[in-house]
């Protein structure tokens, strides 16, 4: 982001005179040597003028033509990342970029098909992209993204209840569970249907 000189001096026997430089080819001609910050094409104008009282005059005004490239991208990031399953949409950390901002997210799951979230488990790919400015190329940036299963939520494990007698009537056989995190407790007499 800072000034590049556009040229390699030219030279000549300072006791007869100096090169001077123009940018614009006007009468703001100079010793300095032409500068130049974004990417694109330069015209530098230059000439040798005499010393005051040699015997020599000033050259006719010559040009050379100098580009600067645009830059590449540079993206800072975890290109491997994990979450954990929760039923709602998940997203990785965005990359850092320089020389751009993100314009879009692609995100495709694991057999390529592009969809608009990623929920279920599985892996899925989320392609940042950066679009070509003024002085950057276009880029992009790929984080693999895994959905594992949930984690168990907290809980108290039931307890029997005691002191159950025959009523004719159906009966707790536990007392209630409260899940203190997402979830909820389910039951089964038989290990199959819960």
């Amino acid at each position: 982001n800072s000034d590049q000189e556009l040229i390699n001096p030219g030279y000549i026997n300072p006791e007869v005179g100096s090169i001077v430089y123009s940018l614009n080819n006007t009468t703001s001609f100079s010793e300095n040597i032409p500068t130049g910050k974004n990417a694109g094409e330069y015209t530098i104008y230059y000439k040798a003028v005499a010393k005051t009282g040699s015997s020599y005059s000033d050259s006719d005004v010559q040009q050379i033509k100098v580009s600067i490239g645009k830059n590449n991208v540079s993206f800072v990031g975890n290109n491997a990342q994990l979450r954990h399953y929760t039923g709602s949409p998940l997203t990785p950390t965005a990359p850092n970029v320089t020389g751009g901002e993100i314009s879009r997210v692609v995100i495709k799951n694991s057999l390529g098909q592009e969809v608009s979230q990623a929920v279920e488990q599985g892996v899925y790919t989320f392609t940042y992209y950066v679009d070509e400015n003024a002085n950057y190329n276009s880029a992009s940036y790929v984080i693999n993204f895994t959905i594992d299963e949930g984690i168990v939520p907290e809980f108290t494990a039931p307890s029997a209840k005691t002191d159950l007698v025959y009523n004719g009537s159906a009966q707790a056989l536990i007392n209630e569970v409260v899940v203190t995190e997402n979830g909820a407790m389910k039951y089964s007499l038989d290990n199959v249907t819960f």
